[in-house]
């Protein structure tokens, strides 16, 4: 498992500490809080945290956080939301239709979001996603748009707003657009473009022994470079594109099996780390971080995957509270998601065993059996390949004779998309889990809260109030 991980059980400690430590400052007037943190888990309703309990034998540490609330995500039709009206409604105030980002439901009127208005206020503000930095949750902080797929006009808003001072994550979605060009216009408007390898922490990558990466690590972007960045001269703009996965980062179950083979790959926390260095530096500052991938993970129907991207969230939030450590009374931490995806459910008699022997993401196996299928591969290495990345066969959870009779049929046909389904639909029905839909659902989300403030996302709300309790920290 991920060697950053032993936050996990330290963080609860530090999660009571600091509740009895915000008890025992008590004050007629609460001291202002100074640094805020959003952490947005897109998809992630409680059925992929218990999910995450019980696949990796531990609960995810934001859980203990003092103060829990529940949140209503339906539009302004009263209709399940998408990622776009969600984060419209959070970080403007206002709900919308689906696929709009910061404008009404007719597209005529744009609002500014919280980050904007904190920015006016004097706040240093920071996005980061491991989704691609146009994509509709990120874009919510700092762009309006019609239709969420308007993806070149957003990733131009991205680059030319002017009250961002890190921005990172994933690469750029984009259409007619070359990517190459949008970092040129970005560094001539002062961004300071870091590539992902810069931002490893030195002391990871000399954990070898040898004070050396292997050679496998010494790729373009995965090589031993400073932890910090030099960003006083204009906002950081970094993008950590995933090899199978691209715009978005590595699914974190293909990162942690990277680094056992020796490549240091860019986490959510490692930016998160990164991002809090350069925010940090100013009074008082926003930093956004959304783990995206959870949700995509969950429309595949991979349940693994996603745990491990709730993982990774936690990893984020527990810089976050070593930052509370250093400012305890300043300090505010939430963690919530935008929306539930994929209508997860543990019923009676499920069992996560065969989810336990998986080893790539969705996304990544579904490369490899673009491939195979490439190289017009025997249906051996098919099922050598599904055996070694999913467990499924000799190694893992054995296939009845139907199953693979279904999944050799699907091969020979040639259809990725529905090899893929196939295997992912048995992963589930031998781990005997439910999935009610492969979109969102309706039901309310939990919020967590922790630190100054933490009191104010107690109870029921809908999902506006979290503009409010932001613009009201001016």
């Amino acid at each position: 498992m991920n060697k950053k991980r032993i936050a996990w059980t330290a963080a609860v400690c530090v999660f009571a500490a600091g509740a009895g430590l915000l008890a025992a400052h008590v004050h007629p007037v609460r001291p202002k809080t100074k640094y805020v943190f959003l952490f947005i888990g897109d998809g992630m309703g409680n059925g992929v945290t218990k999910a995450a309990e019980k696949l990796l034998d531990h609960r995810p540490s934001f859980q203990e956080f003092p103060v829990t609330g529940f949140m209503d995500t339906d539009n302004v039709y009263g209709e399940v939301t998408d990622s776009a009206a969600a984060i419209t409604a959070m970080i403007c105030g206002h709900k919308t239709k689906n696929g709009r980002i910061g404008m009404d439901r007719e597209g005529t009127t744009g609002w500014e979001s919280a980050a904007i208005l904190l920015e006016e206020a004097g706040w240093a503000v920071g996005v980061l996603s491991t989704a691609p930095l146009n994509h509709a949750t990120p874009a919510g902080f700092y762009a309006e748009a019609k239709d969420r797929a308007e993806y070149d006009s957003l990733a131009g808003q991205a680059i030319r707003s002017d009250f961002l001072d890190v921005l990172g994550g994933g690469g750029f979605l984009l259409e007619d657009m070359e990517s190459a060009a949008l970092l040129e216009e970005a560094g001539k408007r002062g961004w300071i473009i870091v590539d992902a390898a810069e931002i490893l922490d030195e002391g990871e990558a000399e954990e070898t022994g040898d004070g050396e990466m292997p050679d496998e690590a010494e790729e373009p972007g995965t090589g031993d470079m400073p932890a910090e960045t030099d960003a006083d001269d204009g906002p950081m703009l970094v993008t950590c594109e995933g090899e199978y996965s691209a715009p978005f980062m590595e699914y974190e179950i293909d990162r942690l099996r990277m680094e056992e083979y020796g490549t240091e790959t860019v986490s959510l926390a490692d930016i998160t780390r990164e991002a809090i260095g350069i925010l940090e530096k100013k009074e008082r500052f926003f930093l956004a971080a959304e783990s995206a991938m959870i949700d995509s993970a969950l429309h595949q129907g991979d349940l693994a995957s996603a745990v491990y991207e709730v993982a990774a969230l936690e990893d984020a939030v527990a810089e976050a509270v070593e930052f509370y450590r250093r400012h305890p009374e300043e300090t505010l931490i939430i963690v919530l998601a935008d929306h539930e995806t994929g209508g997860v459910t543990l019923p009676a008699g499920y069992d996560l065993a065969p989810l336990e022997t998986q080893r790539a993401s969705w996304s990544r196996v579904d490369g490899y059996i673009r491939e195979l299928l490439e190289e017009n591969a025997d249906e051996q290495e098919f099922l050598d390949m599904i055996d070694h990345y999913l467990g499924l066969g000799s190694s893992g959870t054995l296939l009845l004779e139907e199953e693979e009779k279904e999944l050799l049929e699907a091969y020979r046909a040639g259809e990725k998309s529905e090899i893929r389904d196939a295997l992912f639909a048995i992963l589930q029905k031998k781990a005997d889990i439910s999935f009610s839909t492969d979109g969102h659902t309706a039901g309310p989300v939990t919020v967590y809260a922790f630190g100054n403030g933490q009191q104010e996302f107690s109870g029921c709300f809908d999902n506006t109030e979290i503009f409010r309790i932001l613009s009201e920290l001016q």
